[in-house]
């Protein structure tokens, strides 16, 4: 029995070239790619928070020592990230009962501030 799939009396289609939807210019993916490029970097800003407050608390219960070269320029890289962002914050709200709300603050600022971008970017794109 002949096996149909092989036949060469099949027509094999062209593949087809993706060519994107017309659009009004370049900026509605030019406007994308620059809402990815800040939601990438305030993920990060948001992962150096979480690292920085873990290690604080590992420091602070003397589960690691700061003498320690890794955990030091750790801690230190987060520092010099983070304290331009969080000096601000610490200024308006003090330490609320021996705890600073600072990063929790500037975490909860991020993420309203990017969905709000986004709510901007994606009526834009779809024009409503």
């Amino acid at each position: 029995m002949p096996r149909r799939w092989l036949s060469p009396s099949l027509p094999i289609p062209a593949p087809k070239r993706y060519i994107p939807a017309a659009t009004k210019g370049d900026s509605p993916p030019m406007l994308a790619l620059v809402f990815q490029l800040i939601s990438i970097i305030v993920n990060l800003i948001l992962v150096v928070l979480v690292v920085q407050a873990v290690l604080s608390w590992l420091i602070a219960f003397e589960v690691v020592d700061r003498r320690n070269n890794a955990i030091a320029s750790i801690y230190g890289f987060t520092q010099k990230v983070t304290e331009p962002m969080l000096r601000p914050i610490r200024r308006l709200v003090g330490p609320v009962g021996g705890i600073d709300l600072a990063p929790l603050i500037l975490a909860l600022g991020l993420i309203f501030g990017l969905q709000i971008l986004q709510t901007l970017v994606f009526s834009v794109l779809i024009g409503a």
